[in-house]
């Protein structure tokens, strides 16, 4: 690596020098992000506000041989955006811009810097919302969360197709489109009904290592009239499969998922104090179930769908046996809408380390039953686990996410978290679960047990980073 003195002041002449961060202080927000990785500050941050800026960037980093680690709103809390090595970290929240909301065809042009709440203020103008994330707070970027494979909460309905296309600047610097981003020669170029490139999927998960994404075509939904949400007390996850497989066939439900109570009180108590009181009141387990339509009539309709599924597996709805909280069903909407996610389950402790894992039909129940004894090696037993899971493909497969809870000022209580989150980790992989965002934690030992795949995935990134400038280290690419 060239002079850092040079390099920083080349940085200055690219964005200005208010875009240049080297204060040790300042620089602490992208040393970290909460997750078990290791801090590590980066030589200096910039602050592009352009495309062209960021290809300038790009193009230094080549020439001088020196990291980039992209950063959009550091919300994974899986250490994405922590430098491996003393680089040069690149936020990306100065490009804030929406493009377009296309109320016809139901989507949007965003920049990486687009927050969920900023593209919500302006959707719902046009009668649109975006679909929102699980256990990410609504300050995160919309488009860096796309691409993460982050759970959303309308997945069991919409599946996984939120983005349409993107606008990558590539570790060579140079600009590159997919679909139509590449060719944008028509009035409406965005819109479902276009057979666009799947090379767009190349990006997903890649963690940065293979560009950065500089704009990208999303979905959006429509805003219902009426809405309302469903929870359904379970004993325990075992009877989980059959009542997707009742549900799902419906097609009725928006949103759909299944959690503890330790994970469900963290998530919609209105403060610290609340957790304990709402957990003693929730059952062990409790699926989700949310439903909408365009009048009360259709809703009503839904909901008797619903009854006929519960009276035949003889459960029951807490909507109105929950004496303590008459707000639930209030709550959990205000979450979907504007969530805080991991922010809310730091609350109980202090710390909360997840595992994002997907699992089969016939894993689930396997699943559970493994983190759980893996959990029992180290740990102080199953009240500190909070658990989320979501039926995907009609409940086919599904996003099952086990949390660990910590206190991260107590250092005896963190190295047991930690060996625990790891324990968990390494069962999951060992019994084939699959993990869609290898994040640092996880990379070594999900790869080196797909060999083939990840020389793959090496030779495109030589193709596409020869320098290997571009988040080095990532994905078990050294």
């Amino acid at each position: 690596m060239a002079d850092a003195k040079h390099i920083i002041e080349t940085l200055q002449e690219i964005v200005g020098s208010d875009h240049v961060i080297t204060d040790s202080r300042e620089l602490e927000i992208y040393s970290e992000d909460g997750s078990f990785v290791k801090p590590m500050r980066p030589l200096c941050a910039v602050r592009p506000g352009e495309a062209e800026e960021i290809q300038a960037v790009v193009r230094l980093a080549n020439r001088e041989k020196v990291a980039l680690f992209p950063f959009s709103s550091g919300t994974t809390y899986q250490g994405a955006h922590i430098p491996t090595e003393r680089g040069i970290t690149v936020d990306l929240r100065r490009l804030n811009r929406i493009d377009l909301i296309d109320r016809v065809a139901r989507n949007a042009i965003i920049e990486p810097g687009v927050t969920f709440t900023q593209l919500s203020f302006e959707a719902k103008k046009a009668g649109l919302r975006p679909m929102t994330p699980v256990g990410v707070p609504a300050e995160a970027s919309v488009l860096t969360t796309y691409l993460e494979n982050t759970p959303l909460y309308l997945w069991p309905r919409y599946k996984t197709w939120e983005t349409l296309s993107l606008k990558m600047i590539l570790p060579t610097g140079e600009l590159m489109g997919t679909g139509q981003m590449a060719m944008q020669n028509s009035d409406r170029p965005y819109h479902w009904a276009t057979n666009f490139a799947v090379i767009n999927r190349l990006f997903f998960g890649a963690q940065g290592t293979l560009g950065i994404a500089v704009k990208a075509a999303v979905t959006l939904k429509n805003i219902v009239a009426n809405r309302n949400y469903l929870f359904i007390e379970l004993d325990s996850i075992d009877i989980l499969p059959e009542l997707c497989s009742a549900l799902m066939r419906q097609e009725a439900n928006d949103e759909f998922f299944v959690a503890n109570s330790r994970y469900l009180s963290c998530l919609l108590a209105k403060d610290k104090q609340e957790i304990d009181e709402l957990e003693k009141a929730l059952p062990a387990w409790t699926a989700v179930i949310g439903l909408s339509g365009n009048d009360e009539e259709e809703v009503a309709y839904k909901n008797l769908d619903m009854a006929d599924v519960l009276k035949k597996f003889n459960l029951k709805s807490l909507a109105k046996g929950l004496a303590v909280k008459a707000d639930l069903e209030a709550r959990m909407m205000a979450e979907i809408d504007s969530p805080r996610g991991m922010l809310n389950q730091r609350r109980y402790r202090g710390g909360c380390a997840y595992i994002a894992c997907m699992a089969s039909n016939s894993q689930l129940r396997t699943f559970y039953k493994l983190t759980m004894q893996a959990a029992g090696t180290n740990g102080s037993g199953e009240e500190d686990l909070g658990w989320m899971i979501m039926p995907l493909n009609f409940g086919g497969s599904y996003y099952f996410e086990p949390s660990v809870y910590y206190d991260p000022s107590d250092e005896q209580q963190t190295q047991k978290a930690k060996q625990r989150f790891k324990h968990m980790s390494e069962t999951l992989i060992r019994a084939g679960g699959f993990f869609p965002r290898p994040y640092p934690m996880w990379a070594e030992s999900v790869y080196s047990r797909m060999g083939a795949y990840h020389r793959k995935i090496k030779l495109l990134k030589d193709l596409y980073d020869p320098n290997n400038i571009m988040n080095p280290g990532k994905l078990a690419l050294r």
